[in-house]
C-alpha cells in the first residue's frame, strides 16, 4: 500500500490559522484529535486491519495534479490533469483488478487536449474509444466486475 502519511498532515497548521485569540485552544483541541484520529487510521491500514470503509475514506481525501501520461493508481481519489504543456492522458488500471472504486477525473487548465484511457480488454460505458475531457469538466469514474468502467 502506498505511504500515505503526508495525506493528513496538520503539522504547522496553527501558524496559519487567523483566528481570534479565544478560538485557538479549540482549535488546538481540534488539531490534536484530528492527529490523534490520523495516526490510529494510519496504523489500521498499515496493519492490513483497516476495513474497506476506512480505506475508501482515505482515498476519498487524496488527490493529485498531473501534467503528463499516467497510469491510475489504486490509491487516486481525485485526479487533476493540467494540459498547458502537452496533451495528456490518463490510463485506468484493468478494471477487474478494483472493481468497485470510484474516482473524480478533472480537466482543470490548458488547451491541449486530455483523455482517459482504458486498458487492453476493458471498456467505459461499453467503449473502448478514449474518453475526452473539455475544460472544468469532471467525471465519477466507477469499476464494475465485467471489464467495463462505468462514469457515474
Amino acid at each position: 500500500m502506498p505511504d500515505i502519511s503526508d495525506t493528513f498532515n496538520f503539522e504547522g497548521i496553527m501558524e496559519e490559522v487567523d483566528a481570534p485569540e479565544e478560538f485557538q485552544p479549540f482549535m488546538e483541541r481540534l488539531l490534536h484529535r484530528l492527529d490523534l484520529f490520523r495516526v490510529d487510521l494510519l496504523n489500521q491500514l498499515n496493519n492490513n486491519d483497516g476495513d474497506e470503509a476506512y480505506q475508501e475514506f482515505v482515498r476519498s481525501l487524496t488527490s493529485r495534479t498531473i501534467t503528463a501520461n499516467t497510469t491510475l493508481l489504486p490509491s487516486d481519489g481525485t485526479i487533476y490533469i493540467d494540459t498547458t504543456q502537452n496533451d495528456v492522458d490518463l490510463t485506468l488500471l484493468e478494471v477487474d483488478s478494483i472493481a468497485k472504486l470510484s474516482f473524480n477525473i478533472k480537466k482543470i487548465k490548458g488547451a491541449n487536449t486530455a483523455r482517459v484511457l482504458v486498458a487492453s480488454g476493458d471498456y467505459i460505458d461499453s467503449s473502448s474509444d478514449p474518453f475526452t475531457l473539455i475544460l472544468d469538466e469532471v467525471i465519477t469514474i466507477e469499476g464494475d466486475s465485467v471489464k467495463d468502467w462505468k462514469i457515474i
